[in-house]
């Protein structure tokens, strides 16, 4: 279940390895809830925490972490460069948040610049990402009242990515989505 972290590593000259402890399931990709307070793993909590660096595709409502092997394949659907990011919501749901990194079709707008800035304060305090349409991207609230840190897990972050489900890694052409995309499926 879940995937080996080396087979969907986009190469980057930034990619920072630094260093945190809960039980965990299930992993899902997705971004916070506009309705959730959330915060973001620092990096010296989960041991080998690297933001991880990879491409994913986005379908329907869901996001899929693309293998390597698959980019050439999906080239043309819009593939994001993102960073897993580890969050937590107040229910101690644990998650992995596809921040869209800078530079490409997608990183340069509003909503993803206000995404990432949103990211790093929620590294130190609780945050809702909101979106603002008239602004064009996603305002930061606060709680009204102060809530303890969370636990995270602890367990290395290679095994926090076998937790991502089966379904939402896209390992070769036999995936619903590349199936989908080629109208093989209803």
């Amino acid at each position: 279940m879940g995937f080996n972290p080396e087979s969907v590593k986009v190469e980057k000259e930034d990619v920072q390895v630094e260093e945190s402890t809960i039980s965990l399931e299930k992993l899902r990709l997705r971004k916070p809830n506009r309705n959730e307070f959330f915060r973001s793993c620092p990096h010296d909590k989960i041991p080998g925490l690297v933001e991880l660096t990879v491409k994913i595709c986005r379908f329907e409502d869901d996001v899929y972490v693309v293998e390597k092997e698959m980019i050439p394949v999906l080239e043309k659907e819009n593939l994001r460069l993102v960073r897993l990011v580890l969050c937590q919501n107040q229910k101690e749901q644990h998650f992995l948040w596809p921040v869209t990194e800078r530079g490409g079709r997608f990183g340069n707008n509003s909503w993803h610049k206000s995404a990432r800035e949103i990211e790093v304060q929620s590294r130190e305090r609780w945050v809702r990402m909101r979106p603002d349409y008239d602004r064009k991207c996603y305002e930061a609230v606060y709680p009204s009242i102060d809530h303890p840190d969370p636990e995270w897990p602890d367990i290395s972050f290679e095994e926090l990515c076998n937790l991502v489900p089966d379904e939402q890694v896209i390992k070769d052409e036999n995936h619903y989505v590349v199936r989908s995309l080629r109208g093989e499926t209803y």
